[in-house]
């Protein structure tokens, strides 16, 4: 039985049909959609793991101002994510949205989203830099959001399946898994391509020349998304019609711009009644904060906390990171989409997991920093490496699920409000991923920068990784050679303390809030069945007989039901559902 259901589940996963008026989409289609992510999360991964290394190294920024100049852009970046989902959501009234659809008519701002990318990694060192950093951060961050939120719309809207959705969601996981490794290759193809200044092991053009790359791969990427997906209202004559009917009683209203976006602002605040979006939120905030924070500690993690015993050049340390991602990328997240479909497993056992040997690896790393006195070069680096190939399969589990997750929400919603409106969801997922990245770089800034982490401690290492492969000797003989103060010494010592803190606690006790939110998660195929047949149900009662059909609908409902909308809603059955309120 179970043999012919991961058969079933497979062959409709892989299958190339598509019928956009039934929400089937092909396999060459989701992946069209979803491989925009590699774009997304290659961006991300780049930014995670260089940018706060590049602006202490190349920039001349110290890590204290390094995270509020991020964390600036970023607030202004939550308030404008908000915006765009009510423009995406409200664009049907303009002639543009009417043409293109809602959400793909945002896809052009790909090209000056991939501009703004490149211009963040080019290095200039003194003077007013930082000014140069903000202002490149917020333009990109202001194109992103542009493309990222009416994308991340998509998939809700085409398709109200399960099985597709997952599928698309799957898709997306796969791309940005994808992104993660390969966007730590192409920088050491570049490092080897664009030597390093004298006595140095690090190039600052080969990041620029990474993101000019990424920002090609990024456009191409945007145009599989738009001729592999659609507009599922303007398709249908029926449904097109209905939507200039609905805008033009909106005109009769009269309600203004103003109006509109202050309405659609208290929507974006009413999500949080939703009872599975909280908690969904809660471990979107937890998941990114972890992968985050690993990511952006780990290269540094690798190069200062382990001295005078041993130090990984920045270019190896990102490799032992890309290289197990890479290789559970790949693996498992055909097989991740079939255990997040299963009835008996879903998201709450994989998130149970994946939390779980995330711990497991945060204390690991702990005992390594704590005994690496007694242990030598080799031994530290076999241990880094597998412990990093255990935090990965932790990581590559949790990962995508929030996304996997994310287009099943919007239709606890419908159930209330009796519309979609994904676009609003989008915006608060984005709202909580930026506040998320302001929350973090700040925590890691601030213990950094105190802890003595800065340009000179950076440049001394790399200085020493490069002295130890030009002249065959031991990390501790560079060392000695190269730190001729006490001073820069503690320096070190201190950072590597203070950076060994935040992987073992900060990441750790993410993962044990996460895991904590995960035990209650009740959303899977099961409860979301029963949500979509009986939104199904309550449509047809409102399309034939309006309130009292709606009204006698409610009342035949079998208890069963009512407890599992009440359960992932958080809210009374007989009250709130079908009522758009």
């Amino acid at each position: 039985m179970v043999g012919n259901e991961k058969t079933n589940f497979f062959r409709e996963f892989f299958s190339f049909k598509t019928n956009k008026a039934e929400g089937v989409i092909g396999f060459h289609r989701a992946l069209g959609i979803g491989s925009w992510d590699m774009f997304n999360g290659g961006t991300g991964g780049l930014i995670g793991s260089w940018l706060l290394y590049f602006m202490t190294s190349f920039g001349g920024v110290n890590p204290g101002l390094a995270a509020l100049l991020i964390s600036a852009r970023l607030v202004i970046d939550m308030f404008w994510a908000p915006a765009v989902a009510v423009i995406s959501d409200n664009f049907y009234r303009f002639a543009l949205g009417r043409k293109y659809g809602r959400r793909r008519f945002f896809l052009i701002f790909a090209i000056p989203t991939s501009v703004a990318f490149a211009a963040m990694w080019i290095p200039m060192a003194g003077g007013l830099s930082w000014l140069y950093y903000l202002v490149s951060f917020i333009l990109f961050d202001f194109c992103l959001d542009l493309v990222l939120i009416p994308w991340e719309a998509i998939p809700a809207e085409i398709t109200s399946t399960y099985t597709q959705r997952n599928k698309m969601g799957s898709i997306r996981m796969w791309a940005s898994g994808l992104a993660q490794p390969l966007i730590a290759f192409v920088p050491t193809l570049f490092m080897k391509l664009l030597p390093a200044e004298h006595g140095m092991q690090t190039s600052a053009w080969a990041l620029f020349a990474t993101a000019c790359v990424w920002g090609v791969i990024g456009i191409i990427f945007t145009l599989f998304v738009y001729f592999s997906s659609w507009d599922p209202i303007l398709i249908s004559k029926e449904k097109t019609e209905l939507m200039l009917r609905h805008l033009d009683e909106e005109r009769k209203r009269a309600k203004t711009p103003a109006r509109l976006f202050l309405e659609n602002i208290a929507n974006l605040l009413l999500t949080l009644r939703i009872k599975t979006f909280r908690k969904h939120l809660v471990l979107y905030f937890s998941t990114f904060g972890i992968i985050d924070s690993f990511t952006a500690i780990f290269v540094i993690f690798a190069t200062i906390s382990f001295l005078p015993t041993l130090t990984l050049d920045p270019a190896q340390a990102a490799l032992i990171l890309a290289t197990p991602l890479l290789i559970m990328t790949i693996a498992y997240t055909p097989f991740g989409a079939w255990l997040f479909n299963h009835p008996k497993i879903g998201p709450r056992l994989l998130y149970l997991i994946g939390f779980g040997i995330g711990i497991l690896a945060c204390i690991t790393y702990g005992i390594v920093y704590f005994t690496r006195g007694s242990l030598s070069e080799a031994q530290i680096t076999g241990l880094i490496i597998f412990t990093t190939c255990v935090f990965t399969v932790g990581r590559n589990i949790i990962g995508g699920l929030p996304w996997v997750v994310f287009p099943l929400i919007p239709d606890i919603d419908m159930i209330i409000h009796k519309e979609q409106r994904a676009g609003v969801f989008a915006g608060a997922m984005t709202f909580v991923r930026k506040f998320t990245n302001i929350v973090f770089n700040v925590v890691i800034g601030a213990v950094m920068g105190a802890a003595g982490y800065n340009q000179h401690v950076s440049n001394v290492a790399d200085k020493m990784s490069n002295y130890v492969q030009v002249h065959h000797v031991t990390t501790r003989q560079a060392f000695h050679l190269l730190v001729t103060s006490s001073t820069l010494e503690h320096q070190i010592q201190s950072a590597g303390f203070g950076i060994a803190m935040l992987m073992t606690f900060l990441v750790g006790g993410l993962m044990l809030i996460a895991l904590w939110n995960a035990f209650t998660f009740k959303l899977n195929s099961k409860t979301h069945a029963i949500l979509v047949e009986e939104i199904s149900r309550l449509q047809k009662a409102d399309s034939f007989g309006g309130e009292v059909a709606v009204k006698n609908a409610k009342e035949s409902a079998d208890l069963k039901t009512k407890q599992t909308i009440e359960a992932l809603s958080g809210l009374n059955y007989d009250k709130f559902v079908w009522t758009g309120k």
